[in-house]
């Protein structure tokens, strides 16, 4: 469940060169996406390149790609060179993953909710339906999840132009210093995140604001810093983060259940690093189910054993980030 890039990467994954029938379940529309872009580091580039290096090259044409971050405070610029990242539009990516999968022999249905009454007939049912995973909540009691709501306020934007590489920028106003997390996703376009504190979004009065507004307080703040660029939303509103963790990652039974993506975890954005974690996962779930064929027991047990260790570090560095 879910054709986010957990979910439609392992269709395409386990669907490559075998007789695997797979159905990916989606309850938006097609096309439908929120967020601008997405980044990963040249590591999980090389990665997926081995995976699927007819993908990696479609994919390779589509990224944006650049080795400095910039930090801005105080009026002053100072740059680190030699950290290679590369991001690319979420939509972009989407379609990309959508039509590998569909080419590879998976059915994607869009616009219907896959219901835990409807597994009995599958072999395996994968929940990568995201942060609020209908099929986790269902069955909460036995992945039991632990929440951690971070205590800052932030609004994910896009930016109309492309910003060099990583930006990071500090901005002090009247009510509390407010900072930026940028990076350029595609041709005149960058993701544009603003943080602050719980005390400095409400003394800003942001707690009762709309879209609208919160946009117009955000270009304002960062004026000089945007360059005349306009700040555009997706239906942006401002949020707390929460840094998911799950006990389990697997259900057994007659259907095993197996979470993946950020409905097993999820990492503060400060390190850019959710649809990287997401797609590791699916590499890794489906390498453990070619290893293991005909015994999804042992095939599962391995995906959580490797990959639970892995996760946990970046959440951990997440959470010192974000602080």
């Amino acid at each position: 469940m879910g054709a986010g890039p957990a979910g439609l990467y392992l269709s395409l994954l386990v669907c490559q060169g075998g007789d695997n029938a797979v159905t990916v379940f989606e309850r938006n529309p097609e096309g439908a996406t929120y967020g601008w872009g997405v980044v990963f580091s040249e590591g999980t580039l090389t990665e997926l390149e081995g995976a699927d290096q007819r993908l990696s090259r479609r994919f390779d044409q589509a990224l944006i790609r650049w080795s400095t971050i910039r930090i801005h405070r105080a009026g002053n610029e100072t740059i680190v060179a030699g950290q290679p990242f590369a991001a690319i539009s979420r939509r972009t990516l989407l379609g990309l993953l959508a039509k590998a999968a569909t080419d590879a022999g998976v059915e994607i249905v869009y616009s219907t909710e896959f219901a835990p009454g409807s597994a009995e007939s599958y072999d395996l049912v994968v929940a990568a339906d995201g942060v609020n995973s209908a099929w986790r909540q269902t069955f909460a009691s036995h992945f039991g999840p632990e929440e951690w709501i971070h205590p800052t306020r932030y609004i994910w934007l896009g930016l109309g132009r492309a910003l060099p590489g990583f930006t990071f920028a500090f901005q002090p106003t009247g009510h509390g210093l407010f900072w930026v997390h940028a990076y350029p996703y595609e041709a005149g376009m960058s993701t544009f995140i603003v943080e602050t504190t719980e005390e400095s979004w409400r003394r800003a009065g942001l707690d009762q604001a709309d879209e609208k507004a919160s946009i117009a307080f955000c270009h304002e703040t960062f004026a000089v810093f945007l360059d005349g660029a306009e700040l555009r939303s997706n239906r942006s509103t401002w949020l707390q983060f929460v840094t998911l963790r799950n006990r389990r990652w697997i259900r057994e039974g007659t259907t095993p259940l197996v979470l993946l993506g950020d409905a097993a975890h999820t990492a503060h954005f400060s390190i850019g690093s959710g649809t990287k974690l997401a797609m590791e996962d699916a590499l890794a779930l489906a390498e453990a189910l070619n290893l293991h064929p005909g015994n999804l027991a042992v095939a599962l047990s391995n995906y959580e054993a490797v990959r639970r260790p892995a996760v946990e570090l970046f959440q951990e560095a997440a959470l010192a980030s974000a602080d």
